[in-house]
């Protein structure tokens, strides 16, 4: 499993970090169809790849103060998400939440969302739908 931001992610598969995200995720998932790929995109959302499946969920809509936890807080709920045996969907939608809660706040493990506030949070945002 590799989680990758879309720097990351082009410099890997020898693509410009301008292309498109249709672009990137397309020949990632070329080049590594047998990798479980998290594509983290900011603002623009999320891509899960993972042979012939695919999930795209746009990014909560917030105001972030400071996004420097955001990637540790979201590998860290999917992770103990999948751990949990929590499908991939949920567990980007529960990694996504948690990380627009963290990006909402200043600082690096003072940002960090227990589950009690992301479980409270999630359950009165919409249910962020696929791409």
């Amino acid at each position: 499993m590799l989680f990758l931001n879309r720097g990351e992610a082009a410099s890997l598969v020898g693509l410009d970090d301008q292309a498109t995200t249709q672009v990137l995720a397309e020949t990632v998932r070329e080049r590594l169809p047998h990798v479980e790929v998290v594509l983290t995109l900011g603002s623009e959302g999320v891509w899960y790849l993972n042979g012939d499946t695919q999930y795209k969920l746009p990014a909560h809509s917030v105001t972030p103060k400071d996004t420097t936890a955001a990637g540790d807080t979201f590998i860290g709920y999917f992770m103990a998400a999948r751990q949990n045996d929590t499908n991939p969907l949920a567990a980007l939608r529960l990694a996504s939440a948690a990380a627009a809660l963290c990006v909402q706040r200043e600082g690096a493990a003072p940002s960090i969302p227990v589950l009690s506030e992301v479980l409270d949070v999630a359950k009165d945002w919409p249910q962020l739908e696929l791409l």
